[in-house]
């Protein structure tokens, strides 16, 4: 069944991520299989004014489409290149993605506000929640109760959900592709200690398989508010 061998795919990319020795190795070896390739610096940090200008023109892309979360006017794209202000002290999320040919990379960065402040990560108690879906995510996370490790997942899972609400990906493959590579980034150190969460969540999918994009919509975002609603949703 095609569902059935998409969601091996995906399983073969978890596997990938976590028997391989780093990272970087990964990104090498990704960015060797396609033409497409994302090159672009972010700041550690940003002061409300300031000009921030990102400049993704070392990136190998016939087109480059980008778009920050939340939506902001202060942000423009001129060729591949992007300005931006921010007039609030709020961290930011820019989805890059990359084309070239039929190729298609995509990136996932933040803007934080001011470098100095650092997020701290604290132990909190799990709590109670009344869904079935909820009750089925809480029995996922064991021992994993990391809330900034959770709210990064959370923020993942959204952001695909919302790269698919805007056009980005019409292709189950790449989609699946790039929510692996995303949760990758966004787990970041943690990506161990969430590797049972994540196998138990590709277990669901294998047997609950979503049909559309919009059914994988649907459970990114309900993935996402199950996390936010255990752990506490951020400010």
């Amino acid at each position: 069944m095609k569902i059935h061998r998409r969601w091996k795919e995906y399983a073969f990319v978890v596997g990938v991520i976590f028997t391989v020795i780093t990272l970087p190795l990964i990104i090498h070896y990704a960015n060797s299989r396609t033409k497409a390739v994302i090159n672009l610096k972010v700041p550690e940090g940003y002061k409300i004014g300031e000009l921030v200008i990102l400049d993704a023109s070392a990136s190998k892309a016939d087109e480059l489409i980008w778009k920050i979360i939340p939506d902001t006017s202060d942000f423009k794209v001129v060729g591949k290149t992007a300005f931006f202000s921010s007039t609030k002290p709020i961290k930011y999320t820019l989805i890059l993605v990359a084309r070239n040919g039929k190729d298609l990379a995509c990136r996932i960065f933040t803007i934080p506000y001011d470098k100095k402040v650092k997020e701290v990560e604290v132990e909190v108690e799990v709590e109670v929640v009344s869904s079935p879906f909820e009750k089925q995510v809480k029995s996922w996370l064991k021992d994993t109760n990391r809330r900034g490790a959770a709210l990064r997942l959370a923020q993942s899972f959204r952001i695909i959900a919302r790269t698919i609400d805007s056009g980005v990906f019409t292709d189950v493959d790449n989609l699946i592709l790039a929510t692996a590579w995303a949760n990758t980034e966004a787990l970041s150190q943690d990506l161990e200690a969430w590797k049972p969460f994540l196998l138990d969540f590709q277990s669901y999918l294998e047997n609950n398989p979503p049909t559309t994009i919009k059914d994988h919509v649907a459970i990114w975002v309900n993935l996402a508010a199950a996390l936010e609603k255990i752990f506490g949703a951020p400010c």
